[in-house]
C-alpha cells in the first residue's frame, strides 16, 4: 500500500468532516482538521501533510493517515488500512502526490559539451583560495569546467544526481564578476529542477543524521551527511525529500545573515513536526564554507 495515493479531501468530504486548506496557521499544500486525538479541538490543529503524515499542534500526536483514519473510525488497523486503500487513486486532489518524478529527458541529459574534465588555472586558483583541493572535489563530485566560451564560461559545472542519474546541474562563477553566482540549468531542460532537489541527497543513508546547508561550497566543507537547498528559500519538494530519508536527527546550518537565520528556524520548526531531534546552528559571521577545521570537526561529531 502506498499511502501517498490516499486522497484525504475525498475521504473527509465523504465522511462530512470539516477541513481547511488555507487560512491562519495552514501550511501550503497541507490540510487542517480538528484533532480526533484531542479531547476538544475547536480550531483545526491537526495537519495532514503532502506525504500523508499528520501532526497535532496541541496534543503532539503524529503518524501516517492509517493511524489517523483508525482514530476517526474507531476501528482496527486492518480496517483503517482498507479504508485508506478505498480512497486511494493515481491522481490526488488538493495535495501533491509525488513531486519528484523522472521525465523522458533522463536518457539524453548531458553536461555541456564545451566543459572540460580537468580544471583550468582559473578554476584551480578559485578552489585553492577557498581552501579546497581541486583534484579531490573534481573526482568526488564529478565536476566539469568551462573556460572562456559559451553561456557557462568561467564556471564550475556541478552535476546533481538522483538515484545515480544526472537530473540537472548548476554553474558556479569563479571570476567574482558575474551577476549570478550560481547559474542553474533551465527548469524546462532539467529532469528535475535544481530547487526541487537537494544537492547530494543520494549520499544520505536512510534513517541517519543530516546537515542542511544553503550552498554547494557549504556542503563541500561539511561533507559528512550534508545536503544543500541552493539558497535560503527552500521548497516543499526539498522538505519532502528530507522527510523521505526519515532522518533521526537534522541540523540546519545557514549563513549568518539575519534573514538566513530566520529561514533556518522556519525550516527547523517545519521539520520538527515529524522529526524529534531538529536543531539550528547560528553562525556569528560568514557562512559554513568559512568555518575552520575545528568547528567542522565539531559539527561532524554531532552527526
Amino acid at each position: 500500500m502506498n499511502i501517498e495515493n490516499f486522497n484525504p479531501i475525498k475521504y473527509l468530504e465523504e465522511k462530512q468532516i470539516e477541513y481547511r486548506t488555507s487560512g491562519k496557521n495552514v501550511t501550503k499544500n497541507w490540510l487542517e482538521i480538528n484533532c480526533p486525538f484531542c479531547n476538544d479541538d475547536p480550531s483545526f490543529h491537526c495537519g495532514i501533510s503532502p506525504q500523508r503524515l499528520f501532526n497535532c499542534h496541541i496534543c503532539g500526536e503524529k503518524g501516517d493517515v492509517v493511524k489517523l483514519v483508525k482514530q476517526i473510525e474507531s476501528c482496527s488497523w486492518y480496517i483503517a488500512k482498507d479504508i485508506v486503500e478505498q480512497f486511494s487513486e493515481d491522481i490526488t486532489v488538493g495535495l501533491k502526490k509525488d513531486s519528484i518524478r523522472y521525465s523522458s529527458k533522463i536518457d539524453r541529459l548531458n553536461l555541456p559539451k564545451i566543459s572540460l574534465s580537468l580544471p583550468c588555472l582559473i578554476h584551480k586558483n578559485y578552489l585553492i583560495k577557498r581552501n579546497f583541493d581541486p583534484d579531490y572535489l573534481t573526482k568526488k563530485y564529478k565536476l566539469k569546467f568551462c573556460y572562456n566560451i559559451g553561456e557557462w564560461k568561467f564556471r564550475i559545472i556541478i552535476p546533481f544526481f538522483l538515484d545515480g542519474k544526472l537530473i540537472t546541474w548548476t554553474g558556479l562563477d569563479v571570476t567574482g564578476k558575474a551577476e549570478i553566482k550560481y547559474k542553474h540549468l533551465a527548469n524546462e531542460k532539467s529532469v528535475v529542477p535544481v530547487k526541487k532537489i537537494l544537492y547530494n541527497i543520494d549520499s544520505i543513508p536512510q534513517n541517519s543524521s543530516m546537515v542542511v546547508v544553503e550552498g554547494v561550497t557549504d556542503k563541500w566543507r561539511i561533507e559528512k551527511n550534508c545536503v544543500a537547498t541552493m539558497g535560503i528559500q527552500y521548497t516543499e519538494e526539498q522538505v519532502e525529500m528530507i522527510l523521505k530519508k526519515n532522518p533521526k536527527k537534522v541540523i540546519v546550518l545557514f549563513d549568518s545573515e539575519p534573514k538566513a537565520i530566520s529561514m533556518a528556524y522556519k525550516l527547523a520548526n517545519q521539520l520538527s513536526l515529524f522529526i524529534k531531534d531538529v536543531s539550528v546552528i547560528e553562525l556569528d559571521d560568514g557562512d559554513p564554507c568559512d568555518l575552520n577545521i575545528d568547528k567542522i570537526k565539531e559539527i561532524r561529531d554531532m552527526i
